[in-house]
């Protein structure tokens, strides 16, 4: 991931301590010290909180049981709201039809 400071125009790239698959949504965290990142991997669909140094905190780790979408962080960094979507199925097997 690469930031872009807009006080002095430099990039800064992140790098995170481990590979945490396709990044699908990515918000800032209140305080400006990191990142939330919705990813998915062959897996799992999980969302981690990722600082400007690189580390990795896993928030929801929860393989394909429910999507995490649009992250909304709380102005005081104590909440972070964000949309899960689950998907059942149910499967009718109709035989001699």
């Amino acid at each position: 991931m690469e930031v872009l400071t807009f006080r002095d125009n430099t990039w800064r790239e992140i790098s995170p301590e481990r590979p945490f698959g396709h990044p699908l949504l990515i918000a800032w965290a209140a305080d400006g010290k990191g990142v939330f990142v919705n990813f998915w991997n062959k897996d799992s669909a999980d969302l981690v909180h990722v600082t400007l140094a690189g580390k990795v905190e896993p928030l929801i780790q929860n393989g394909y049981r429910q999507s995490v979408g649009k992250l909304l962080p709380s102005p005081d960094g104590k909440f972070l709201a964000y949309q899960a979507e689950t998907t059942d199925s149910n499967v009718w097997m109709v035989e001699n039809f």
